[in-house]
């Protein structure tokens, strides 16, 4: 579907259907995030994801049949769709949609378009409240990963605590080294990124955070140190939220936190184990079974994950799998931490120093580098 065309088919929608045309001018474009097009020819069969209950059908042109596993037979028809979309039942497996003549059809995920909706809701309850900025940074606070994966009250009620900051060019909003107490939204603006190296203190350049990024929560969760200057790269506007208000609203909520014993369990139960400490470590001794990806590689290979799989993360000690646990629940993908990490893993461990592993100390190994505790990374 080319661009202009999505473009019609979303003015379109919020025109003529509902809930779409219930919402603001701000949201319209993110329609998209929600909406999968399929264009059918006559004759043709299209099957659906198996993940569907509850999913919305919005036909805009044509007829067609939806055929249920139960062997129900539905016909749709465009004309009689106005304002009104198809609600796809609870089934086993996949639904299958046939084509009578051509067709387009709207796919729409319920669940994100709920959250659409509901987001809407609150940004509208500031609108007109003779503050037009609090209005805009509350809705451009979706796009914020961290506060997007919240209950939609959580989220709402970290923007009430948050505090607003202006800051200059070349001002240094985190400093590698020092302890974190803040998390901070961008809203306007644009920052660099900084993080030491593994042998050195050298900072080197990572990334530009640019609006509706956050940065600090890393050394919040950890309680170490970060390893990142984050340092502003032009004039711009903060939204911080400090370590108490963010422990309470945010920690809670999107790191789920387990002991070794019952991590056994979930891997023996389908679960898949995910270790996210540095490739040294990992050569030493690990879990059988684990998936290495390094926390500080974890956004970048994030899609080598599986997102319909669920996860358990482990470091050496608990604060690095943390980190990476709430990471991966903001992109919808289940994942535990599991406390005490390896150092605490009473079950097999595989590696060259497997056998000299002590449950409290870790792996002992003769190395250049000392990893034996958690020099992390407090992600910025």
């Amino acid at each position: 579907m080319r661009g202009f065309e999505l473009n019609k088919i979303i003015e379109y929608l919020a025109k003529n259907f509902t809930p779409f045309n219930q919402l603001s001018k701000l949201r319209i474009p993110e329609i998209a995030d929600a909406l999968r097009v399929i264009e059918m020819y006559k004759g043709e069969i299209f099957q659906l994801r198996s993940d569907t209950n509850g999913d919305y059908l919005f036909l805009l042109k044509g007829h067609l049949d939806l055929l249920l596993p139960t062997g129900e037979v539905s016909l749709l028809s465009a004309r009689n769709a106005k304002s009104r979309p198809f609600v796809l039942p609870p089934t086993t497996r996949p639904p299958l949609l046939k084509a009578n003549d051509d067709v387009i059809v709207c796919h729409v995920n319920r669940e994100m378009l709920d959250k659409l909706v509901s987001w809407d809701e609150v940004t509208q309850m500031y609108e007109g409240d003779g503050n037009e900025d609090i209005y805009l940074r509350l809705a451009n606070l979706k796009n914020c990963l961290v506060l997007r994966s919240l209950p939609l009250e959580k989220a709402e009620m970290a923007f009430k605590r948050m505090r607003e900051i202006k800051a200059s060019k070349g001002d240094e909003i985190v400093r590698a080294g020092e302890q974190g107490q803040t998390f901070y939204i961008i809203t306007s603006g644009k920052a660099e990124v900084w993080r030491r190296g593994l042998y050195d203190d050298e900072l080197q350049y990572v990334e530009t955070l640019a609006e509706g990024c956050s940065f600090g929560n890393g050394a919040l969760i950890t309680g170490q140190c970060s390893d990142r200057t984050v340092r502003m790269a032009e004039d711009g506007i903060l939204l911080a939220l400090d370590k108490p208000d963010f422990d309470e609203i945010i920690g809670k909520q999107l790191i789920k936190r387990i002991n070794s014993g019952i991590a056994k369990s979930m891997l023996d139960n389908g679960y898949r184990l995910l270790d996210v400490r540095y490739e040294e470590e990992y050569e030493e001794s690990y879990i059988p079974g684990a998936t290495l990806i390094p926390l500080h590689d974890l956004a970048k290979r994030i899609g080598e994950l599986d997102n319909n799989a669920k996860y358990i993360v482990y470091c050496h000690s608990g604060n690095r799998s943390a980190v990476a646990a709430m990471r991966l629940a903001q992109h919808n993908i289940e994942a535990w931490s599991m406390d005490g990490g390896i150092r605490d893993w009473p079950y097999a461990i595989e590696g060259p120093c497997a056998e000299k592993h002590d449950r409290r100390n870790g792996p002992r190994c003769r190395r250049k580098t000392d990893l034996s505790g958690d020099p992390i990374s407090a992600s910025a």
